[in-house]
């Protein structure tokens, strides 16, 4: 997806665009968002990489004594299955979701590109 629209961004520019006037253009990749499918060039970028442990050991968060949006939002969806949102969320080993997020950042990669 990335790349489709960054080639129709630079097709537009070449192509279409009236140069005699002034233009915004904003491009919103959608890599960022789920689902990661990472172009097939960088399928094994990465592939023998670890993620580093984040900074002040935030993948032991709790979420102990903070709002409920948060916590849902931290424990996924689940809780539309009609599972109880718990008050306080078990800490997680690191890595969380090694495989969901090499895949975001493989996807990231095409947006560098662009």
């Amino acid at each position: 997806m990335t790349d489709i629209l960054t080639e129709k961004t630079v097709a537009w520019l070449k192509e279409k665009r009236d140069s005699d006037k002034p233009f915004s253009l904003n491009l919103w990749h959608k890599a960022i968002h789920e689902l990661h499918l990472p172009a097939q060039r960088h399928v094994d970028l990465y592939k023998n990489e670890k993620l580093p442990k984040p900074p002040h050991d935030t993948h032991l968060e709790t979420f102990k004594g903070k709002p409920q949006w948060q916590r849902r939002k931290t424990y996924g969806f689940r809780h539309k299955k009609g599972e109880k949102i718990p008050t306080e969320l078990p800490t997680q080993k690191w890595p969380i979701r090694q495989w969901k997020y090499m895949n975001m950042l493989r996807c990231l990669q095409a947006v560098d590109e662009s």
